[in-house]
């Protein structure tokens, strides 16, 4: 599991695949709350509330707010 982590948070710097690593790494923040890597999966997500693309920023916007009420 910690392999598939460091793919999604080396996926979050790439263009590309950016707006899907983002989706997969808040389902899986939402689906597990008590995930091991949880503190290091969210803090490569705040970055992304700033990013110029709409879908990245809903995203990490609404499982932030949704796990910090």
């Amino acid at each position: 599991m910690q392999k598939y982590v460091q793919i999604l948070i080396k996926s979050l710097k790439s263009d590309i695949q950016k707006k899907t690593a983002a989706r997969c790494i808040s389902g899986l923040v939402e689906a597990i709350p008590h995930f091991n890597f949880r503190d290091s999966l969210m803090s490569n997500l705040i970055p992304l509330m700033d990013s110029p693309d709409s879908d990245c920023r809903f995203a990490t916007a609404t499982i932030i707010f949704t796990e910090y009420e």
